[in-house]
């Protein structure tokens, strides 16, 4: 690296402009960024000025799902998902996430292709929220690329197959038997089930 010549004057106003900044709490350095910002990048602040931090988002958010009667399932994780988001990026503005920021979080979750989709429809779904709301200036999560799921091709169970399958639902009291005894046509055994619908409430 080459050395920078700094003159003495340059020196000299470098140090004046900390003591004058130091009372405040600030560095130079921080103080030329904010001049800079509000030189050149006066809709960037207006912008934070009105955007949510991301804990603010999150909260807003989930308590407009559950004013509109989102599912408890659907709101635990819809919730558990978002905290991740929250842990890094919790008290952050709305305005300073951008797309880079979003893919490169999702990528560091090492998720297979369809919990990544999930945790990109949560998040885009908050940040879709927050511009409707005037309080982000964009959705950064539109324009991340999600990744294609492969899906293998639905296979037939054998009859036998099927029985034993019922008989574990059975038992775990998702689906109810029929009284033994029943038989199909040619006089063949048979067990014809039924959803129990208290199960899903345990």
């Amino acid at each position: 690296m080459r050395a920078a010549y700094v003159s003495s004057h340059t020196v000299e106003d470098a140090l004046e402009c900390e003591a004058m900044l130091k009372p405040h709490g600030l560095r130079l350095l921080d103080a030329v960024r904010d001049f800079i910002a509000a030189r050149y990048y006066g809709a960037l602040l207006e912008d934070r000025a009105k955007s949510w931090t991301v804990d603010e988002a999150e909260q807003t958010w989930m308590a407009s799902r559950e004013g509109k009667g989102r599912s408890d399932g659907y709101l635990w994780d819809a919730q558990r998902r978002l905290a991740r988001f929250r842990t890094r990026y919790g008290s952050t503005s709305l305005a300073d996430i951008t797309t880079a920021m979003v893919d490169a979080w999702v990528n560091e979750l090492r998720l297979g292709p369809q919990s990544m989709r999930n945790y990109l429809t949560v998040l885009s779904s908050m940040f879709s929220y927050a511009v409707k709301q005037g309080r982000s200036p964009r959705n950064p999560v539109m324009n991340v690329e999600r990744p294609d799921v492969v899906r293998d091709e639905p296979g037939i169970l054998k009859p036998e197959e099927c029985v034993a399958v019922c008989e574990l639902l059975e038992d775990c009291g998702w689906i109810i038997g029929k009284p033994a005894g029943a038989t199909a046509k040619g006089g063949r055994p048979t067990t014809v089930y039924r959803v129990n619908p208290r199960a899903g409430n345990r």
